[in-house]
């Protein structure tokens, strides 16, 4: 989870499955599969976007937005163990969906 502006930009990750669900604000913005690639470099192939990922020592990543953080990385902290998800129905996802679109 981090706090980019005035986004919270969460990812949610079940090792079982393999799979991973992107929240922009709480908003599923992305979901998909992820494999390693090689040592602790991962590939999430989502709906929206893919991402290469590489998870460092304290169990977090760096990734780039442009959207929303003009190139520069976004660093993601390792807040639980249990995989969490958002079931909250809102109307504006699809703004939400806009800020991870390549351009």
């Amino acid at each position: 989870t981090e706090t980019i502006d005035r986004y919270v930009v969460q990812f949610s990750f079940q090792p079982e499955e393999n799979s991973f669900v992107q929240y922009i604000d709480s908003r599923e913005v992305d979901r998909g599969t992820y494999q390693l690639k090689k040592d602790n470099v991962y590939y999430l192939a989502g709906d929206m976007q893919n991402i290469e990922l590489t998870l460092n020592k304290e169990n977090s990543f760096d990734i780039v937005i442009e959207k929303l953080n003009n190139d520069k990385p976004i660093h993601l902290v390792n807040t639980s163990l249990i995989p969490g998800y958002s079931s909250t129905a809102f109307d504006d996802v699809e703004e939400y969906k806009e800020l991870i679109k390549e351009s």
